[in-house]
């Protein structure tokens, strides 16, 4: 089955800078659980970066 979306089959991985960029948004305009997300996010390990990248996905 596939959906309607316009969103690409495969995405490229982000880059440390997108990563970082994208963790000091969290933390600024993220509530409380968004922002300790991006704490857990900045802190991983490779391997565990990916779980958590890969657990929360971008929804928009």
């Amino acid at each position: 089955m596939t959906l309607n979306c316009p969103c690409p089959t495969a995405t490229q991985p982000m880059t440390p800078t997108e990563t970082y960029q994208l963790t000091v948004r969290m933390e600024t305009y993220g509530g409380k659980f968004i922002s300790s997300l991006a704490v857990a996010i900045r802190y991983a390990d490779p391997i565990n970066k990916n779980k958590l990248l890969a657990a929360f996905p971008d929804r928009s």
